[in-house]
């Protein structure tokens, strides 16, 4: 490990520079073309020696591709992005170089991640891993869908981001490409990805999103019913077709009542349509809210009420969570 974790510092000469580029606002900027050759004789390196256990190997595949990719987007000049790519390597080559698990080396950071379907498509996601990481266990997945101002959002390594409050369960926020709906296709073969790579749960997958996001969770939920045990959408819309497919899902419905871009109406009717088809949805509608609701409220209070669904001798120990009773409450607007 050692001769391996030198060959990639060699071959990344410019990692040298990551403290001024992390801590100074005037850094210079990347030599694209060289970023680009480095990152590339990088990912040969791991991919040819990276370590034998397949968590590691799928996760340290998934950041290769997504700086390769990231490294080749025409506004990487920008100092921002670059300066958060090289962050981002540098923190991989100095895990590995000091023998340290890459995964326990990011704790209380978000993963910038991408899975290549082919030489020309894949998808971008980032990723928060458990507190602890025990590939004979199987963890639940909370699949979070983001709305339309994470279209195409390029992703950054995040050092130090909100750490994940529950802390044995993955967290992935997949990037859409789309503008105005989601690939299934693609999400598809995201979650078929990390299902294979990771010690993943599949009686315990669950699906949540905001706005677009919420639309994506009607419409993948109506597509594939039985890969999720749960789905949560915010602030979304949908029509009643379809509904039926729904019925053994539990559905946790939030919106605001004051929202003035998505009318409350197409996101609850149809849920209580489904609750009269026999359908297991509960609803939280707050008042003085409208289309961007309060956080951390609103993701807390959906991934416990994820956790608490399931049947009990599935359920997990929460810790580092919240208990309901203290969820801050919504904040009063005048």
């Amino acid at each position: 490990m050692a001769r391996i974790c030198k060959n990639l510092l060699s071959g990344i000469g410019w990692l040298a520079i990551t403290i001024n580029l992390v801590t100074c606002s005037t850094s210079p900027l990347v030599d694209q073309s060289r970023l680009i050759g480095d990152l590339e004789i990088a990912s040969q390196k791991l991919h040819s020696n990276a370590p034998a256990d397949a968590i590691h190997q799928a996760l340290l595949n998934d950041t290769m591709n997504w700086l390769l990719e990231d490294s080749r987007s025409p506004d990487f000049v920008l100092r921002e992005k670059s300066s958060s790519t090289i962050s981002y390597a540098a923190t991989i080559a100095r895990s590995l170089t000091n023998g340290q698990d890459f995964i326990d080396a990011s704790k209380n950071c978000t993963l910038p991640m991408r899975h290549n379907f082919s030489a020309t498509e894949g998808i971008d996601y980032q990723i928060r891993m458990p507190a602890t990481l025990d590939s004979q266990k199987a963890y639940p997945l909370v699949i979070d869908l983001p709305g339309l101002g994470w279209t195409q959002r390029p992703l950054g390594f995040h050092r130090g981001a909100r750490q994940n409050p529950f802390s044995q369960i993955f967290v992935v926020m997949p990037i859409n490409d789309l503008p105005w709906s989601w690939d299934i296709r693609k999400l598809e073969g995201l979650l078929t990805h990390l299902q294979e790579s990771l010690p993943i749960d599949k009686d315990r997958v669950f699906l949540m999103g905001h706005s677009l996001g919420g639309n994506g969770v009607w419409e993948w939920a109506k597509r594939h019913p039985d890969h999720f045990a749960g789905i949560s959408p915010w602030s979304a819309w949908t029509e009643n077709k379809g509904l039926e497919k729904l019925v053994a899902i539990p559905t946790l419905v939030i919106h605001g009542a004051n929202d003035p871009i998505i009318n409350p109406d197409w996101n609850l009717l149809p849920a209580k349509r489904l609750s009269k088809i026999g359908g297991r949805v509960t609803y939280d509608i707050l008042n003085k809210e409208g289309h961007y609701l309060p956080q951390p409220y609103t993701y807390h209070r959906t991934i416990l009420w994820f956790l608490e669904i399931v049947a009990p001798e599935n359920r997990i120990q929460i810790s580092h969570a919240p208990n309901e009773s203290t969820f801050p409450s919504p904040p009063k607007r005048s």
